[in-house]
């Protein structure tokens, strides 16, 4: 290997001129032109014929702006493979078209002097599909990818690799592999109509950072089925008038209302007293569990079926009725008391 030293030999270079292999210069040496790089490229049965390159079947490529990249067609593998580029994955095959700014083509593929080279400029795209203009699926997905930051979404490394970033724009799919810890405030989507998919279990809460400010759900977008343990709320739980559901026990520290029936198949237990809604007002103490009905002598209310009292009945004011006529049940095991 030759070494220049531009301080002694001050050499220089013009006209072009193609290398195989490496080149040192040594420290304040400029090189200035252009530089080709030739890439070996082989065809391959890899679940079908692919094209290798670079130790690896179909792999991304990296280019640089300024640079020209030849692929080397001579080995005989290539034989009926012409290399061509594409915006189009998979090219012509893909609906395609093979892309030819600052493309050259040269040989036959499979023969000494084959090639298809490539000189990056800035008006080359940032990402290139590489196919077979004979043969669909040949590159597969892979890339000739522009050493630009509009193709930072495709930048890969290992487990232990560290970066940082002041901003991160990305356009297009990105794929993630292993931990993400994201720091500060993210906003996901700018619209209604975007969306989120989550596939695996959360790990942790799920807490607004503002109190009572934001909602599940909407008036018009509702959750199917929610699945919850306990359910602790400071306000209003409500349904519409054709809501349906069930509760294993429901515990409320305040009032309940309800604007329609509410229908129970086990017991109603009260630990102080129940209250129908003609009572007013109440001005006397009642033991726990009592029920009151009404509470003046014009207030009626109606039994369908059997009652079946296994305390006292106690008649304050009034009388009880069956179908229209005026009963006093004393053969029955309870006693009816009637007061003043």
């Amino acid at each position: 290997m030759a070494l220049l030293d531009s301080k002694q030999l001050n050499p220089r270079l013009t006209g072009s001129f193609t290398l195989s292999g490496s080149l040192t210069t040594q420290k304040d040496t400029r090189l200035v032109g252009n530089i080709t790089e030739i890439i070996k490229v082989t065809v391959v049965s890899d679940g079908g014929n692919k094209y290798a390159f670079e130790g690896a079947t179909a792999p991304d490529f990296t280019v640089d702006e300024g640079k020209t990249y030849r692929f080397d067609l001579s080995d005989s593998s290539n034989g009926t493979h012409p290399f061509r580029f594409s915006i189009t994955e998979n090219g012509t095959h893909g609906g395609g078209s093979a892309y030819s700014t600052g493309v050259t083509v040269n040989g036959t593929p499979g023969q000494g002097d084959a090639y298809t080279e490539i000189n990056v400029t800035k008006v080359t795209p940032n990402n290139l599909y590489y196919y077979c203009t004979n043969h669909s699926g040949m590159g597969n997905d892979a890339l000739i990818l522009k050493n630009d930051f509009l193709n930072l979404h495709l930048i890969s490394g290992s487990s232990v690799s560290t970066a940082s970033f002041g901003h991160l724009n990305v356009v297009g799919n990105t794929n993630l592999v292993g931990d993400l810890t994201l720091g500060g405030n993210i906003q996901i989507g700018n619209a209604d109509t975007d969306s989120i998919t989550i596939t695996s279990d959360l790990t942790s809460n799920l807490t607004p950072n503002v109190d009572s400010t934001y909602d599940i759900g909407s008036s018009t977008k509702y959750w199917r089925n929610a699945y919850i343990d306990t359910l602790t709320t400071t306000g209003n739980v409500s349904g519409s008038s054709t809501s349906t559901g069930s509760f294993g026990r429901i515990q409320s520290g305040g009032d309940i209302y309800s604007y329609g029936n509410i229908t129970t198949e086990g017991n109603i237990t009260a630990q102080k007293y129940i209250v129908s809604s003609s009572v007013t007002y109440m001005t006397q103490s009642f033991s726990s569990g009592s029920t009151i009905f009404g509470d003046d002598s014009d207030d009626n209310h109606r039994f369908t079926g059997s009652l079946r009292v296994t305390g006292s009945l106690n008649v304050d004011k009034g009388r009880i009725f069956e179908q229209g006529t005026s009963v006093i049940d004393h053969a029955t095991a309870m006693a009816i008391v009637f007061g003043g």
